[in-house]
């Protein structure tokens, strides 16, 4: 019997030099079956990590989550194990997302799919690939598109919403100009102008310069009445 708790002994001792001293805490004792058994799964927990992190740095991020996941099932208190399933599972999640861009004028209210997700200009970096209706609306206006998202690649859109009618007048007469660019001499009625708000001057040689802004509704007509006065 002695020498059969003497090979015991050795046997044990030869494990513990194989797996190294830092697990000596985590090793039943005396040596049972079920001792063995779990010494077994540490070591492909282990082996499962490491499987793991090749597996990450090759891209394949939905393997390398599943065995960081198998290594956190057998020691669920590591912190970095953790931080690393969690990168894992988010770029494996990207595979299959893309990016929307979406500017508009004016700006605007953005709804993805019948829902309201901000105002432009947006950038929404995880969008599910696949159609999708995009709409913006403002003013009283609104504009839609359907729309293919593709994964891992940026999809960018551009609205205007135009509808806007404004009625100029002046004593005397004057050129006007609208945001900075002339459109014509008072009186003048414009029609299909850009919603939202907009900057109307009015210039005549020899008179003081006026301006004024404006808010520009669909469906609705603005007037705007000037007296020049002289310099």
């Amino acid at each position: 019997m002695a020498g059969l708790r003497r090979l015991g002994v050795l046997v044990a001792l030869g494990l513990l030099l194989a797996w190294g001293g830092a697990a000596l805490a985590e090793l039943p004792w005396p040596m049972t079956p079920q001792g063995q058994a779990e010494i077994q799964r540490r070591r492909q927990a282990r082996l499962d990590y490491v499987q793991g992190q090749d597996e990450f740095n090759a891209g394949n991020y939905k393997r390398a989550a599943e065995l960081f996941a198998r290594y956190l099932a057998v020691f669920p208190d590591d912190a970095q194990a953790r931080r690393r399933l969690a990168q894992a599972r988010r770029l494996a999640a990207r595979r299959h997302l893309g990016t929307l861009e979406v500017v508009s004028r004016p700006s605007a209210q953005v709804w993805l799919d019948g829902r309201p997700v901000g105002h432009t200009p947006l950038r929404l970096p995880e969008v599910p690939a696949g159609e999708h209706l995009v709409e913006v609306r403002a003013f009283g206006a609104s504009k839609r598109l359907r729309l293919k998202v593709r994964p891992g690649a940026t999809v960018s859109v551009r609205f205007t919403l135009v509808g806007g009618a404004l009625n100029v007048v002046s004593r005397p007469w004057a050129e006007v100009w609208v945001d900075g660019r002339p459109v014509g001499h008072s009186p003048l009625a414009l029609e299909g102008l850009t919603l939202g708000p907009v900057t109307v001057t009015v210039r005549r040689p020899g008179y003081q310069e006026q301006t004024r802004l404006v808010i520009l509704h669909r469906d609705q007509r603005e007037r705007l009445s000037f007296v020049l006065l002289p310099r």
